[in-house]
């Protein structure tokens, strides 16, 4: 009879473990489940940690959260954290670590330890890195990777696009867009959201101005937040793209400057080719190439 009590008991335990084993989410809303991908705290996957009151945790209030933001994707992870985003920064591929249960509703899985429970959109399309180089944009060109070693009041480039552009829309068309829109020649991008415009003349010279320091490629490699396929500079360093209208609106960086003559024309074009002063072995620099205009 004991032994049959102790059964009947263990039985409606092993009855209780199983309806409260957490579960995934497939749907809500407009929202789909799309998969447990793996995540790394180094380099979030998707980019804005998004906090919930009174750690109530739950796939809904995480998505609500994202869907109120504006963002396409949401992402749960270690049971008690929202991510939200318009790209997929960084792809560590699938998963088999989501299985920690929401803080504020036991019954649904939030991601994992470095796992993260990832939802669309409404089938909405969105990119993934790893994010590459954009060499040329219309009449822009890439300069290169400087490092921004000044104070927020002294920028390299310390102007900005006439309307501001929201971080989660930042790609690298917009920002030189909007460069070009406000009249300035040369605009850089910075920590994956950021765009920031001057006008940069010539002066002939192949001298780097004071405080421009050019910095190893690899370094400019944040994904941007709104095409995870280009990189939008870096933590610290960040891109400079310049463009002309005349000759003469172009990065005074550390450059060569050389007019070659095309073949029986009459017209000159401007070569410009980047130079390394650390002597570092950086990737090939690719600079202004003006339309062709005559020498008289």
């Amino acid at each position: 009879m004991f032994a049959c009590l102790l059964s009947t008991v263990f039985a409606l335990g092993q009855v209780g473990l199983a309806l409260t084993n957490p579960t995934t989410v497939l749907e809500y809303k407009e929202w789909k489940s799309i998969g447990c991908q793996g995540d790394s705290r180094s380099a979030r996957a998707l980019k804005h940690l998004v906090a919930v009151a009174d750690h109530n945790m739950t796939v809904q209030s995480c998505l609500d959260s994202c869907g109120a933001g504006g963002y396409i994707l949401g992402g749960l992870e270690f049971g008690d954290e929202c991510y939200c985003g318009n790209a997929l920064l960084f792809v560590y591929g699938e998963s088999e670590a989501c299985d920690m249960p929401c803080a504020g509703n036991t019954s649904e899985i939030c991601g994992g330890p470095d796992a993260l429970d990832l939802y669309q959109f409404a089938d909405t399309p969105f990119t993934t890195g790893p994010p590459s180089i954009l060499l040329s944009y219309k009449n822009w060109v890439w300069w290169g990777c400087m490092d921004e070693t000044f104070p927020e009041e002294s920028r390299l480039l310390p102007h900005g696009p006439l309307v501001a552009i929201p971080a989660e829309q930042m790609t690298i068309e917009r920002c030189l867009d909007g460069c070009a829109a406000a009249g300035y020649n040369a605009a850089g991008l910075e920590a994956g959201q950021d765009c920031f415009c001057d006008l940069v003349a010539v002066d002939g010279g192949s001298t780097q101005p004071e405080g421009w320091e050019s910095t190893m490629t690899s370094f400019c490699s944040a994904p941007c937040l709104a095409n995870a396929t280009e990189v939008c500079g870096g933590t610290t360093p960040f891109e400079i793209d310049a463009t002309a209208s005349t000759q003469l609106l172009l990065m005074n960086l550390s450059i060569t400057v050389a007019y070659v003559r095309s073949g029986g024309s009459g017209k000159t074009q401007l070569a410009l080719k980047f130079i390394s002063q650390s002597g570092s072995q950086l990737s090939d620099i690719f600079l202004v190439d003006t339309s062709t205009t005559d020498r008289r």
